[in-house]
């Protein structure tokens, strides 16, 4: 009997409102389960190393840090970690920013201001895809 895992997100996000409402959202997706919530940078890294969960949902602007910090203290520590970055900054240096000294980036997506940042052990160059939306 084959059995299937659970993708494990975590949230970090500094308005309560939205953490919430992203919490909700993905609480009806099958298979998906989120393991945690921080509502600032600090919480945030603590959390996921604790947790170590397949994925995280991280927005760019954070009271203090940013989402950027996050990924820079992360990733050297849990590259296995796949993180998707909320942002309504769809402009190349905020992807630039993401990317420098963190995972690369597998995919992107302005027109949603959404980036998707995919660590790999395999390959450390950084491959780029735009994907384009109707």
């Amino acid at each position: 009997m084959e059995t299937t895992q659970n993708t494990r997100v975590y949230i970090v996000e500094d308005s309560a409102p939205i953490r919430a409402r992203l919490a909700e959202m993905l609480s009806v997706m099958e298979r998906v389960s989120v393991v945690g919530e921080s509502g600032n940078a600090r919480e945030a890294v603590a959390g996921i190393l604790r947790v170590r969960p397949d994925s995280v949902l991280l927005d760019l602007n954070l009271m203090g840090r940013t989402g950027i910090d996050v990924m820079r203290s992360v990733h050297p520590k849990a590259p296995e970690i796949v993180f998707v970055v909320l942002t309504n900054h769809a402009e190349p240096q905020y992807r630039r920013a993401a990317t420098e000294g963190g995972p690369p980036i597998s995919s992107t997506s302005p027109t949603s201001s959404t980036v998707c940042a995919k660590s790999s052990r395999k390959s450390p160059r950084r491959a780029t895809r735009e994907q384009q939306t109707p």
